[in-house]
């Protein structure tokens, strides 16, 4: 039997799920990511506390080819933090990771989406976000999730998942068990927190574009209620044009993201459903499947859970650590071909001149 944790580093929360043996749960908490990023060692406190651990799914940003965290380099965390050089206001998960590496932590991290080989370098040129590591995560527990669901074999899983976040959300295609593009939150449309992707004369007008901008903009700052819920917002829709129609546009984002992924699909008929992950579940797979063009009979559905508190990608990276010590989801590694992730995040840029690190 293996003991591992998955971490799921997200705009809200960090989330966190340890399993014991295939599908034991010893541990399932969510931490507001303040919280973690102001004290990184509370992180460290957890595993620590739940030794012996067999292996981690570390946090890992935009995505580090599949390795031991021992073997990360400071250029492999760089790219994964993605720092603009002198901007010390970022400082995100790189100290999380030089933290559990220094601490002797065993574990892997994981790829991101344009790092993976199953994805076309066709589809790569000028884009970084395709879908960070915890999407990959998410994922990777979907494609688990469907192949029990339809009682079909790994390696027949087809979908599109929505991953709806606080701040970003992500659009990502899986065929033949194996993720083949995605739209990272950065690049896709609107969500909770942020406006997504920025269009270019826009981004010209701006004085600086920082973090910050990327990570506004969204339905909640449309709407003048930055600390309410997505189920809180969806409520005040009904009363408020305004808030209404924010969401209708938050919504119509999700649809194109939807539908610009059908392409990518070597065959149409192995797009099987849409899958729904992350925030507001009940609430946006309802309104997408209420949405969709009738000729469109594609069939929508809530992702499944095996934890009460911690969110989808945790459970994929909990999966994930499973399948690379050897447990039950070793098939699923397998399948994903998460080790066959070669290409960095920022091959391929032919816009402008980087300022990084």
């Amino acid at each position: 039997m293996v003991r591992v944790i998955g971490v799921d580093p997200g705009s809200g929360s960090w989330d966190i799920l340890g399993l014991d043996g295939d599908d034991d749960i010893f541990l399932d908490v969510s931490i507001p990511s303040k919280t973690i990023l102001e004290d990184p060692a509370k992180l460290l406190s957890i595993i620590e506390s739940n030794q012996p651990i067999d292996l981690v799914a570390a946090p890992s940003g935009h995505g580090i080819r599949l390795k031991p965290i021992a073997a990360m380099t400071d250029d492999d965390i760089a790219k994964a933090n993605l720092r603009r050089s002198k901007d010390p206001s970022v400082m995100g998960v790189g100290r999380v990771l030089h933290m559990l590496k220094d601490a002797g932590v065993k574990g892997y991290v994981i790829p991101g989406v344009k790092q993976l080989n199953s994805v076309k370098h066709a589809f790569k040129y000028n884009r970084i976000d395709m879908g960070t590591a915890d999407k990959v995560c998410a994922v990777a527990f979907a494609i688990a999730d469907q192949a029990s669901t339809l009682k079909i074999p790994l390696a027949s899983t087809g979908f599109i998942m929505v991953e709806v976040g606080m701040g970003f959300n992500a659009v990502i295609a899986v065929e033949g068990g194996k993720i083949i593009d995605g739209i990272g939150g950065s690049l896709g449309g609107m969500g909770f927190g942020t406006a997504g992707r920025l269009d270019g004369e826009l981004a010209y007008l701006l004085e600086r574009i920082t973090k910050n901008v990327i990570y506004s903009g969204g339905l909640s700052y449309i709407a003048g209620y930055a600390d309410l819920s997505p189920k809180e917002l969806f409520l005040m829709a009904k009363k408020d044009q305004r808030i209404a129609d924010a969401v209708s546009g938050f919504f119509h984002d999700m649809l194109q993201g939807i539908f610009s992924l059908l392409p990518s699909f070597a065959d149409p008929a192995n797009m099987q459903e849409i899958v729904v992950s992350g925030r507001a579940l009940t609430e946006i797979a309802g309104y997408l499947a209420a949405a969709l063009p009738k000729q469109y009979a594609f069939h929508v559905r809530t992702v499944n859970s095996i934890a009460r508190i911690s969110k989808t990608a945790a459970q994929g990276a909990a999966f994930i650590a499973n399948g690379l010590a050897g447990g039950k989801y070793k098939d699923l590694v397998t399948t994903m071909a998460l080790e066959d992730s070669t290409h960095d995040l920022l091959d391929d840029i032919y816009v402008g001149k980087l300022n990084f690190r």
